[in-house]
């Protein structure tokens, strides 16, 4: 008996996992669609698309510039920003630099997503502000790399991360 439910329990278990995935591909099938004619080519329509990149600019990620292969995005610091020793938190740190890759790769309107990323740590910051800026290093038909050099806004080397990624057909 306590082996039937069991295998109930996991059956309904998995068959909510398979319709999560079935919604979750559903919404990204609708949203590169959308993605793809909504970005904008002005500063301030580009800002406001990248606005739902919530996770990004809760954590207060602002774009700065744009332009073909670069992207610069910022963040001002906040004791939320912070680990148990008073340093910036390294998840925040990355969270910018990612948010600032991403920027670089799609604010023309094509879907790339990040296939691997690293992060090297160089230093702590110094002041109260995070300025991110990605360069392309190379762009092929499907991948890409990028370079993403941190810095605070004294010039402190915060931290450099390459990603690599792939441009969605």
């Amino acid at each position: 008996m306590a082996e039937s439910l069991l295998i109930k329990s996991l059956c309904r278990d998995m068959l909510k996992q398979l319709q999560f995935r079935q919604i979750s591909t559903d919404r990204l099938a609708e949203r590169h669609g959308d993605f793809i004619m909504n970005i904008g080519n002005t500063l301030e329509e580009i800002q406001k698309f990248f606005q739902n990149d919530r996770f990004a600019t809760e954590n207060g990620a602002v774009i700065e510039a744009v332009e073909d292969g670069m992207a610069r995005c910022s963040m001002m610091l906040t004791p939320h920003h912070l680990n148990a020793a008073g340093n910036v938190m390294g998840g925040a740190i990355f969270t910018l630099a990612d948010f600032t890759a991403a920027v670089a790769t799609n604010w023309q309107g094509t879907l790339h997503v990040s296939r691997t990323s690293q992060i090297t740590f160089l230093g702590t910051a110094k002041g109260g502000q995070l300025i991110a800026t990605a360069r392309r290093i190379k762009e092929g038909h499907r991948t890409s790399y990028y370079l993403v050099e941190v810095t605070d806004e004294l010039g402190t080397q915060i931290a450099h991360v390459t990603s690599d990624g792939f441009t969605m057909p």
